[in-house]
């Protein structure tokens, strides 16, 4: 994508759900740094700037795709270090106007220890009384 940015061409990275995640930070990671999981780096003169990167996951994939609503970051990913790019939290939103920010899931809270109600009798208490009644009548 190094010379596609370098010839001045409009590209964009995006995902078609839910054949891919939808992870924007992820794109603009490998397009910026081209790292494998191995940790070599594959034809590192394809790289693309930050600004290019961001272009891609961001204006050019909205002109692409018709859409105009985005994602506000907790950090700039044109001023981190290029291999944080990918770890960079979402703080928001911007859905048709309306700003939405992420709210942290609740976190799970212990479910609380049974006690046995004490209105309620063991099958073996209840036969027990079963039996001493049978006797008293």
């Amino acid at each position: 994508m190094g010379d596609v940015e370098q010839a001045g061409i409009s590209f964009s990275y995006h995902s078609d759900m839910p054949m891919a995640p939808a992870d924007p930070l992820f794109l603009m990671w490998c397009g910026v740094n081209r790292q494998t999981v191995s940790g070599r780096v594959a034809g590192a003169h394809q790289r693309v700037s930050r600004a290019g990167a961001l272009r891609a996951v961001t204006l050019d994939a909205a002109h692409s795709l018709k859409m105009a609503n985005f994602t506000i970051l907790d950090d700039n990913p044109v001023n981190c270090p290029p291999l944080h790019i990918r770890d960079i939290g979402v703080w928001g939103t911007v859905h048709e106007g309306r700003m939405l920010p992420v709210v942290a899931p609740p976190s799970p809270t212990p479910s609380p220890t049974r006690r046995p109600s004490p209105h309620r009798r063991s099958p073996r208490h209840h036969s027990s009384r079963r039996q001493s009644s049978r006797h008293l009548a």
